[in-house]
């Protein structure tokens, strides 16, 4: 077995091992199933429960797919039950697809009722003209792709020959402009002293949310389940845990990342004042700074900006000090090499951009 890999196949089908020791099984191309034991024995018998358990289910969906009827509300029946019983999908993303639906339902007036072989691409086309200017990029992209998926219900009953959204086309997504929404460093510095002084009963909790974001760059979700056993002082490392729960990092992989300075001193700073609390006791005391965040703002006379943002803050203040972008993309969680990291933050400040541009000489 190769130790570099983070699944291990065993010589048992489906059973692989972590890197970690813990065993898991393997129930389709993409999907793999904690079994949240280090002991074969136990592990084994807990694969054979899950493999019948997906089979079961597996039964379920075929029989889903009888449809009651021919209108698209049957096959959106459908498409509510498999992300109901998918068990690949997390709880958001759950909460997520279904708020598609709901959106589609709604934005196409008498859509539900209408019957699938009857619709047409002009149809599509016409749909997709109006709401591609009211919804962003992002949301219109992924309406469109559960508008593809209702239709496919279709095509497996046999009701239709073909998809009638397969041409339409994706919406072209914008650059986010980071060099003026995001706040300089000198002008967070302020930001944070401005909520830490403000008379929120919450002020100090709520600051040091927010500076815990800008120095390591997790995500929202990812922070509020950081625990003081995810705090490894001797390695002077910061565990992101992949929870099982679906509340963890977005892909459910577990990463280190390395604690800067300032990262390092704010735990401290927050550890004095909370000494007695144990390993499972949560750092960040509050779940948002959202009120907090937008009242700083007013004040100062900034751009409103939100959690999300102060990853961006993260990863753009990362790359101006020097470090590789497929250093930082792992620092934040993606899997795919810095590709994504590249496209959004592949530019300089402007005020570095121009230091830049003064080592450059052609003579």
């Amino acid at each position: 077995m190769k130790p570099n890999k983070t699944w291990n196949p065993t010589k048992y089908p489906g059973l692989y091992k972590h890197a970690n020791g813990t065993y898991y099984v393997r129930v389709g191309r993409k999907t793999w199933r904690s079994l949240k034991t280090k002991v074969l024995a136990v592990a084994l018998k807990s694969r054979e429960e899950v493999l019948r358990e997906v089979e079961r289910q597996e039964d379920d969906s075929a029989a889903s797919l009888q449809l009651d009827g021919t209108k698209v509300k049957h096959a959106v029946k459908v498409i509510r039950w498999r992300i109901l019983h998918d068990p690949s999908l997390k709880p958001n993303t759950r909460v997520y697809s279904n708020d598609l639906i709901c959106s589609l339902t709604r934005s196409w007036k008498g859509f539900e009722e209408m019957e699938l072989n009857e619709i047409k691409l002009t149809q599509c086309e016409e749909w997709a003209g109006i709401q591609s200017r009211k919804w962003s990029a992002n949301y219109y992209n992924n309406s469109m792709g559960m508008l593809r998926r209702i239709f496919d219900i279709g095509i497996e009953a046999g009701l239709m020959s073909r998809n009638p959204a397969a041409g339409l086309k994706r919406a072209k997504y914008k650059h986010k402009d980071l060099l003026t929404r995001l706040p300089s460093r000198s002008q967070f510095q302020e930001f944070v002293e401005v909520i830490a002084n403000s008379h929120s009963r919450w002020r100090r909790a709520s600051a040091d949310l927010v500076e815990f974001l800008a120095y390591s760059g997790a995500r929202i979700g990812e922070a509020r389940e950081v625990c003081w056993k995810h705090i490894d002082w001797g390695r002077n490392e910061l565990v992101i845990v992949g929870d099982e729960s679906g509340e963890g990092t977005k892909n459910r992989k577990t990463r280190r990342v390395p604690m800067n300075d300032s990262l390092l001193e704010l735990l401290k700073t927050i550890r004095r004042k909370f000494p007695n609390e144990g390993a499972e006791d949560k750092v960040l005391k509050v779940r948002t700074a959202e009120r907090s965040m937008r009242n700083a703002a007013d004040k100062l006379k900034i751009e409103r900006f939100t959690h999300h943002d102060l990853r961006h803050l993260f990863a753009t203040t990362c790359i101006e000090s020097g470090v590789p972008i497929p250093t930082v993309a792992y620092w934040l969680g993606h899997s795919d090499g810095g590709a994504l990291a590249l496209k959004v933050y592949g530019h300089l400040r402007n005020e570095h951009s121009k230091a830049a541009a003064e080592m450059v000489s052609f003579h």
